[in-house]
Order: structure tokens, then C-alpha cells, then sequence
């Protein structure tokens, strides 16, 4: 997520690319300490998802689930499923994980179903489901709503949301936004069809 790293590699995803092989052997070392904790399980298929394999994701999700199935922390992994493509099954598993944690579940947790509303056309429960997840200060909560708003027609809403995200990351552009979608696994369409919106919206290229 670019948690206490250097500025530049903050601002531009391509340059923290190369973590991810250290964020794998980590995690590959802590399930060789702990093969039946549940932890160590959870994160290594969450550092697997940097490889952008869904297969090999949805292998060590299932293994983590295997340990707790009804661990909400475990389910939110669901995330990563739907925005590598399978929106049904790792939508369903975030929406258990909601369900389960109540009020303490994260923000985050609720991009799965926004985002799978969104990719489907159904854009007014998207941009419902982006609220829940919308945090005035997090940039991305901008980014999110600067390319769902256009699609209801109100690009005022969405052009504020672009001066909000501009505010906090001055530096921001489209071809950033693309970065750090395809970190994630997002699928191509998915990428060129936010761009669009994203233009429409008034984010520099």
C-alpha cells in the first residue's frame, strides 16, 4: 500500500514494484514457521496476489479459509478475487466478511461490491457502496468517485472530486491511476473503461 516508504515511491507505483518479491519471501518464510496459522496463511495468499495469478490466489485464499472459515479478515481476501475478475465469488466472500465483522469492519471492504457494481452498469449502488468506503482525507476515496460520478451524469460532482484527489496528490494523473489499478490486478477493460471516465471528469493525463 506504500506505507512508510520513501515519498517517490508513495506518489508513483511503478517505482515499488520491486517489493514484491521480498513481500512474497517473507511470506513464504512465515508459513514455513507456522504451516497451521491461520495469520501466516492469510498473508502469504495475500502476498501471492502480487503475482497476479488468480489461480494461485484462489489456491491460498482457500487454504487460509481451510484454517477459519469465518474469519472476516480471511474473507476480505475476497477483495482481490473480484478485482482479478471474479467478481461473484470474491464479492460474495467481502460481503460475508461485512456481515460478520458488523461495525468493525473496514472501509475497504466495501471496494469489492462498489467496484463490481460499477463494472456491471449498476452505478447508483455503486456509488452508494463507494461511500461506505469513502474517507475525506484518503485520495483514492476521490479517484473512486471521480470515475463513477460521470456515468450518472454529474460531472460537477466529479470534477470536484478530481480537485479534492488534486489537492492531496498534486501530482496525479491518469496514467497513475492506471498504475495503480493494474497493481491490483484489475483487468484491462476495466482500466481503459475508468481512464475514460476519468477524463471525462478533467484528470490530466
Amino acid at each position: 500500500m506504500g506505507i512508510g516508504l520513501p515519498s517517490d515511491q508513495i506518489q508513483h507505483t511503478d517505482k515499488r514494484l520491486y517489493l514484491n518479491e521480498e513481500i512474497l519471501r517473507g511470506a513464504t518464510r512465515a508459513v514455513e514457521l507456522a504451516p497451521d496459522d491461520a495469520f501466516a496463511q492469510r498473508t502469504y495468499a495475500l502476498a501471492m496476489s502480487t503475482k497476479c495469478q488468480i489461480h494461485l490466489y484462489r489456491q491460498e485464499l482457500e487454504k487460509a479459509l481451510a484454517l477459519n472459515s469465518n474469519d472476516a479478515r480471511t474473507l476480505s481476501g475476497g477483495m482481490w478475487l473480484a478485482f482479478m475478475g471474479d467478481w461473484d465469488d470474491g464479492t460474495a466472500m467481502a460481503e460475508k466478511a461485512i456481515r460478520l465483522a458488523g461495525p468493525n469492519a473496514s472501509f475497504a471492504w466495501w471496494l469489492a461490491p462498489a467496484k463490481r457494481h460499477w463494472w456491471k452498469g449498476e452505478y447508483q449502488q455503486a456509488l452508494e457502496d463507494f461511500r461506505h468506503a469513502y474517507l475525506e482525507g484518503f485520495w483514492l476515496s476521490h479517484l473512486d468517485q471521480a470515475y463513477a460520478l460521470p456515468f450518472l451524469g454529474r460531472f460537477d460532482e466529479a470534477k470536484a472530486e478530481v480537485g479534492k484527489l488534486l489537492k492531496l496528490r498534486p501530482d496525479f494523473t491518469i496514467r497513475e491511476a492506471d498504475s495503480y489499478y493494474r497493481m491490483f490486478c484489475f483487468q484491462p477493460e476495466y482500466i481503459e473503461k475508468m481512464n475514460s471516465a476519468l477524463r471525462q471528469a478533467g484528470l490530466p493525463e
